[in-house]
């Protein structure tokens, strides 16, 4: 009887052993996915980043563009200028024109 008791001991202690085993194996597999997925993670920021570092020198050159016309600019503003005085005073001619018309008296 004590054999079978040694048996049943043994057994149970293989079966503990393996269930540990399997738990400490399960757990470490979890970690390793969680570790996979932050890697992937890192791995996808990191080539978002080198595409904004790849349109790094097409904006360098826009930026140099910009600063080329940057001197058009008090001249666009000067023209601007220049029309909207024309513009207002073509309206006030409009009106004065309008009001001294001929026939303006005869519709009020």
């Amino acid at each position: 009887m004590t054999e079978h008791h040694a048996l049943i001991s043994l057994a149970m202690t293989l079966l503990g052993a393996l269930v540990v085993s399997t738990w400490r194996f399960s757990s470490l597999a979890t970690k390793l996915l969680e570790a996979v997925r932050r890697l992937e993670d890192k791995e996808r920021q990191q080539d978002e980043r080198l595409k904004v570092l790849d349109a790094v020198p097409e904006l360098v050159t826009r930026v140099g563009h910009l600063e080329k016309n940057h001197s058009l600019i008090p001249k666009l503003e000067s023209r601007t200028a220049v029309l909207e005085a024309r513009q207002q005073h073509s309206a006030e001619m409009r009106r004065v024109m309008m009001r001294s018309r001929p026939d303006a008296d005869e519709e009020g």
